[in-house]
């Protein structure tokens, strides 16, 4: 939601102007897509318009608005795999993987949409922050912290029930080292703990 915000707002940024001969500030936005006009704010308005409007022609931040749409549409694919866990409690080696460098992708896209102040909407403009900023700020450690969280917490590395441990060593699909010795005497691998008795 926050990178969708950040992508659809017109108020990315916050651009301060001193107009009239009181030099009286005046506020105005952009977005990616779209900012508010000076002749809007005259009137007492906020309206978004167009940066492809005739009447203005302003030229719009390209190359933050693209990786805007890409960590949105990573971010949607490595959300998605986590979600189809929670409700399904499946998933696969690859998937889990694959989603954790999704949302590690989508962090790095979303912290590149802060080109936005460099564009050629701030050097003609003294831009400050907006609401679109703040909201793609948190969405950078919302997608870190997800994929850090992924990578800690992965549900394919749970706990093995211990009935399960002794047929998957038997069976040669898993290997312990030591783990013949406490098949050997039937103890439970799991919570066999004698120094802790």
């Amino acid at each position: 939601m926050l990178s969708v915000f950040s992508l659809n707002t017109c108020e990315f940024v916050t651009i301060r102007k001193q107009v009239g001969y009181y030099n009286e500030n005046l506020i105005v936005h952009a977005g990616m897509s779209s900012f508010t006009s000076m002749d809007s704010v005259f009137l007492g308005g906020t309206e978004c318009m167009s940066y492809d409007d005739e009447y203005y022609g302003a030229e719009p931040p390209v190359f933050a608005k693209a990786t805007a749409m890409l960590a949105l549409i990573i971010g949607v694919l490595s959300t998605t795999v986590v979600w189809v866990y929670i409700f399904t409690n499946r998933t696969t080696v690859e998937a889990w993987t694959a989603a954790t460098v999704f949302a590690s992708t989508a962090s790095v896209l979303q912290l590149l949409t802060f080109q936005f102040f460099f564009s050629t909407v701030c050097n003609e403009q003294d831009c400050g922050i907006g609401m679109g900023s703040l909201a793609s700020f948190i969405a950078v450690f919302t997608y870190g912290y997800m994929a850090f969280e992924m990578n800690r917490n992965c549900p394919v590395r749970r706990i093995i029930m211990p009935g399960m441990v002794n047929n998957l060593i038997e069976s040669g699909e898993l290997y312990v080292k030591g783990m013949s010795d406490i098949i050997a005497k039937k103890r439970d691998p799991l919570y066999s703990a004698p120094e802790l008795v």
